[in-house]
């Protein structure tokens, strides 16, 4: 096989592993995850400074975001996203917010496990982060 036949191959050979890479990595999770985020800082800050009795749900933008309180006093609660998951954290659970969350009652939140289209991570978050596992 001659030189430029081995090079030609190898240049298809490494276009499907960047084509692969970059639908696997791509720009459209980037974004996705970027637009979530950024729907949930706005409800956070907007929410941030006003006195809301937890589990709080709202809806913003297609997410179904629920405020659980924290125990940062600057950061009152932590908004988790019940209908997405995600790609990135351990738990798979978008959060924005600071300190660690408060224990809730589970049957605080007991209704929130009847939202259509609650993510099993976030199932699993409210799970562990309720205070009797009455579930």
């Amino acid at each position: 096989m001659s030189l430029f036949f081995k090079l030609g191959m190898l240049g298809l050979l490494l276009s499907g592993a960047m084509y692969y890479c970059w639908k696997l990595f791509g720009v459209d999770g980037v974004t996705d995850q970027k637009a979530t985020y950024a729907a949930m800082q706005g409800v956070e800050l907007f929410y941030r400074d006003k006195v809301i009795a937890p589990p709080f749900l709202v809806e913003q933008n297609g997410l179904r975001l629920l405020a659980i309180p924290s125990e940062d006093e600057k950061f009152p609660y932590i908004w988790i996203a019940l209908n997405r998951k995600s790609p990135t954290d351990l738990d798979g659970v978008y959060k924005v917010g600071a300190g660690r969350p408060k224990k809730i009652s589970c049957a605080k939140i007991a209704s929130v496990f009847d939202q259509p289209g609650i993510s099993e991570s976030a199932k699993a978050f409210l799970r562990t982060n309720c205070s009797e596992n009455d579930f």
